[in-house]
C-alpha cells in the first residue's frame, strides 16, 4: 500500500468520563489502537472479569454477554484481522467471543462480523473503509472471564491464494499481508519433494498456500512470517521459476526446523537450509536473496502443526516487485468543500508485461458515489463534511492487485444553511449533593441534520441523553453533517448538605444508661431519622427520636441516619465508652427460720448482669450442700433455704461458688463464705 506525503488528521477521542466506570466497558470508552497496521498488546493486558455488561445486546453468534470489553481503531486499509490468544502466558479466557461493528457509538451500531471459539480465536474481516472507525468487542463464551492478548493487522489483502505452484497468488508490491486460515494442499500435495521438506516417507505438504512474483530491479529480499497461533510450526521452500506462469520449480532456500514461532530469510543468517528438529544454531531463518531484474520466484509456506490458523508476512530489502504503479489526482486538489464536486483523474501505469484489467474505487464515508469500477469514474462529491480517504484497488491481468490512498479533508459548507443550534429539552440538578444523579437532553436545530454532540470536549456521538453527572458547568457543542457548530454551556446544581450531628461522645458504666444528644442542621428541614447501633442496643428508647436514652451492652456505637424528603441520607455516629465495673453484694449472713425476713442466700447486682447460671454452697468439709442454675438476680425469693437433704443444716459458715453472666456476655466467677444463723 502506498500512501501519498500529505497530512492525514485522524481523531482519536478520549472517552467522556461523565461518570466513573471500569475502563472499556462500552464503545464510548473504548481501548484506543492506534495503529492497528501491526498491533499485539502484552500477555495478559487485557481481562474481561467482572467488568460487567455494556448494555448491547449479544452479537449474532455469541452465546451471552455479561462482561464484555471494547476495543477502537480507525482503519488504515481494507482488511483486517483480528487474534485473540485466551491460552498460557498468563491468558486464560477459555472461550472467547469476538464481534467487529462500525457505526455511531452513541446511536447505531451495526455488526459486520463474528466469531466464538477456545484458546485462540481468529476473526477476519474486508471491505473496510479507510479512514473510518471501527469497534471490536470481546467477551467470554457463557460468562467465561479471563486474561487476553489481542493482536491486529490492517492491510490490503492480495488475491486469496491457491494450495498448489500453478494457483498461487500473484504478488506485485511488497505489502504486508494475513492468510487468516490454511486448508489442504491442493491437487499436488508434495511439490516440495526433493527439498528440506521431502524424502520422509511423507507428503512435503499438508497445509500449505504459494506465492509468486517477478523482481522490477536487482536487490535484496527479505521477508518475516509469524503465525497466527504463536505455538505453530510453519516451513517453507523459496523457489526460482521461469515464469510466474511456469512452475518449473529450482528451491533457493528452505526451512523445515522445528522452532515455533516467526521464520523466513533475514540479513544475519548465513545458512540456506535448516533441517528437521530445531537443532543447536538453527532459529528458523536463513540467508536473504539477490533478486535479479526480471526473474520470477514462488513461495511455499507450509503450517506443519497442521491447525489451519494462517500467519502474517512481511517483506524487506532493496528489491521490489514487479506490478502496476496506481497514480491519480483530483481536481481541484485544495480547498475542496463538502457538497462541492471534483472530478478524479487515473494516471496509473503499468509495466509492458502487465496489463491493468479492473479497477475498483472507493471514495469515502458518505461519497456520492461511494465506489466506482469505472477507469475514469464521474464527478464525486461529499454529502458530509471532514478526513476521507480516496482508495484505488487495481488488479492485472496476472492477478495481483496493487492499491493506493489519497487522503483529502472536506472542508465544512455552511454558507447556505439555517444556523444550527443546541435545544436543551430538558435538564435535572442534583437531588442529593454529592451524588451524581443529574442529568439533560439536547436536541438540534436548523443546519444539516444528522446532528452529532460533543460533551466538555469529548468526541462527537450521536448521544443526546446524558445522565449519572456531578455537580458543574457543561458545555454542549453540536456539529452537523457539513460541519456546522454551536454550543451552549449549562450548569447542574446541588442542594446544601443536611448534616447529621450525632452529638459528644460519652461514657457510663456497664449497666447504666447514657442520652444521646442528636440534632441536625439546618435545624428546619423535614427529615426521618433513624438510630442503630455496633453491638445492637434492643433496649433504646427510640430509634426514630434526635435524643433517645441508651443502654449499651459494653462501649457501644451509635449512629444516626438523617434522611431528608428527597432520600438524601447523612450519617454521623456517637460512641458510648463503657467502664466495665461489675458489682456484686453477696450477704454474709441470713437467718433460714420461716419469718419471711433473710430467709434465703442469694446475690444481688445492679443492670449489669443478666443472670445468675450457677450458685453452689458448700460445708465445712467441702461437701455440697446446694446447687441451683440459671437463677435471677435480685430476688430474695430464690437461692439456698438453708436446708440439705429436707433437713435444716446446723448453724455455721458456708462455701459458696457463683457463676454470673453479664448483659455483655462475659461471664465471671466469684466465691465467698455465707453465716447461717437459726
Amino acid at each position: 500500500m502506498k500512501l501519498h506525503h500529505i497530512l492525514i488528521f485522524f481523531s482519536f477521542f478520549l472517552s467522556l468520563q461523565l461518570v466513573g466506570q471500569i475502563d472499556y466497558t462500552n464503545c464510548q470508552d473504548a481501548f484506543q489502537i492506534l495503529d492497528p497496521i501491526e498491533y499485539c498488546s502484552e500477555n495478559a493486558e487485557f481481562n474481561n472479569i467482572n467488568i460487567g455488561a455494556s448494555g448491547y445486546g449479544q452479537a449474532t453468534c455469541w452465546n451471552g454477554n455479561d462482561n464484555d470489553i471494547w476495543f477502537a481503531f480507525t482503519s488504515f486499509a481494507t482488511a483486517i484481522n483480528i487474534v485473540i490468544d485466551g491460552n498460557g502466558a498468563g491468558n486464560n479466557l477459555n472461550g472467547t467471543q469476538i464481534a467487529l461493528y462500525t457505526g455511531n457509538c452513541g446511536g447505531v451500531i451495526n455488526e459486520l462480523q463474528c466469531e466464538t471459539g477456545f484458546d485462540i480465536v481468529n476473526l477476519f474481516e474486508t471491505g473496510l473503509i479507510i479512514g473510518q472507525e471501527y469497534y471490536i468487542r470481546v467477551n467470554g463464551i457463557s460468562g467465561a472471564i479471563g486474561n487476553f492478548k489481542i493482536c491486529t493487522n490492517n492491510y490490503n489483502p492480495p488475491v486469496e491464494p491457491g494450495q498448489d505452484c500453478i494457483s498461487g497468488s500473484i504478488l506485485c508490491d511488497k505489502s504486508p499481508f494475513v492468510v487468516q486460515a490454511i486448508n489442504g494442499a491442493g491437487f499436488d500435495p508434495d511439490e516440495a519433494n526433493g527439498t528440506c521438506l521431502g524424502n520422509f516417507g511423507q507428503l512435503s505438504e499438508n497445509q500449505s498456500t504459494w506465492y509468486k512474483w517477478t523482481a522490477a530491479n536487482d536487490g535484496t529480499l527479505t521477508f518475516t512470517i509469524t503465525p497466527l497461533n504463536p505455538s505453530d510450526d510453519l516451513d517453507f521452500v523459496l523457489f526460482e521459476i521461469p515464469d510466474t506462469d511456469d512452475c518449473d520449480k529450482t528451491p533457493i532456500r528452505c526451512m523445515a526446523t522445528a522452532c515455533a514461532g516467526p521464520t523466513g530469510i533475514d540479513l544475519t543468517s548465513t545458512d540456506l537450509v535448516e533441517d528437521l528438529n530445531c537443532d543447536a544454531g538453527e532459529d528458523g531463518f536463513v540467508r536473504f536473496i539477490e533478486m535479479q531484474a526480471g526473474t520470477s520466484y514462488a513461495l511455499m509456506v507450509n503450517n506443519f502443526s497442521n491447525t489451519g490458523i494462517g500467519f502474517s508476512i512481511e517483506w524487506g530489502g532493496t528489491g521490489e516487485f514487479l506490478g502496476p504503479d496506481p497514480e491519480f489526482i483530483i481536481i481541484p486538489s485544495d480547498s475542496l468543500e463538502c457538497d462541492e464536486q471534483f472530478v478524479v483523474v487515473n494516471q496509473s501505469t503499468s509495466p509492458m508485461e502487465i496489463n491493468i484489467t479492473d479497477y475498483s474505487w472507493t471514495f469515502g464515508e458518505r461519497a456520492i458515489p461511494l465506489t466506482s469500477n469505472l477507469q475514469n469514474p464521474g464527478p464525486v462529491f461529499y454529502e458530509k463534511f471532514g478526513q476521507k480517504f480516496i482508495v484505488l484497488e487495481v488488479t492485472t491481468d496476472k492477478g495481483c492487485i496493487v492499491t493506493e490512498v489519497l487522503p483529502i479533508y472536506a472542508e465544512p459548507c455552511c454558507e447556505d444553511l439555517e444556523a444550527i443550534g443546541v435545544d436543551l429539552l430538558d435538564a435535572n440538578d442534583l437531588l442529593c449533593p454529592g451524588i451524581p444523579d443529574g442529568s439533560f437532553n439536547v436536541g438540534g436545530f436548523g443546519g444539516s441534520p444528522e446532528y452529532e454532540f460533543s460533551v466538555n470536549g469529548s468526541a462527537f456521538t450521536e448521544t443526546t441523553d446524558y445522565d449519572e453527572l456531578f455537580a458543574g458547568q457543561y458545555q454542549v457543542n453540536i456539529i452537523d453533517t457539513k460541519g456546522c457548530e454551536d454550543s451552549i454551556t449549562l450548569n447542574l446544581t446541588e442542594p446544601d448538605p443536611v448534616i447529621a450531628d450525632a452529638g459528644p461522645d460519652q461514657s457510663t458504666n456497664l449497666g447504666f444508661t447514657a442520652n444521646l444528644d442528636g440534632g441536625y442542621d439546618p435545624p428546619g428541614e423535614i427529615v426521618d431519622i433513624f438510630w442503630y447501633s455496633d453491638p445492637p442496643d434492643p433496649n433504646m428508647s427510640c430509634t426514630d427520636c434526635p435524643n433517645p436514652e441508651v443502654f449499651p451492652p459494653g462501649t457501644t456505637t451509635y449512629y444516626m441516619q438523617v434522611t431528608t424528603a428527597d432520600g438524601c441520607v447523612t450519617l454521623d455516629s456517637v460512641v458510648v465508652r463503657v467502664s466495665l465495673e461489675r458489682p456484686i453484694y453477696d450477704p454474709n449472713i441470713f437467718t433460714p427460720n420461716g419469718d419471711g425476713t433473710n430467709d434465703r442466700f442469694t446475690l444481688f447486682t445492679n443492670r449489669a448482669a443478666k443472670q445468675m447460671d450457677i450458685l453452689r454452697v458448700y460445708n465445712r468439709w467441702g461437701e455440697l450442700v446446694y446447687e441451683g442454675q440459671n437463677l435471677p438476680l435480685n430476688d430474695p425469693s430464690v437461692g439456698w433455704d438453708g436446708n440439705f437433704k429436707g433437713r435444716a443444716v446446723n448453724p455455721g459458715v458456708y462455701g459458696w461458688y457463683a457463676e454470673i453472666t453479664f448483659i455483655d456476655d462475659v461471664k465471671v466467677t466469684f466465691s465467698g463464705g455465707v453465716t447461717v444463723m437459726k
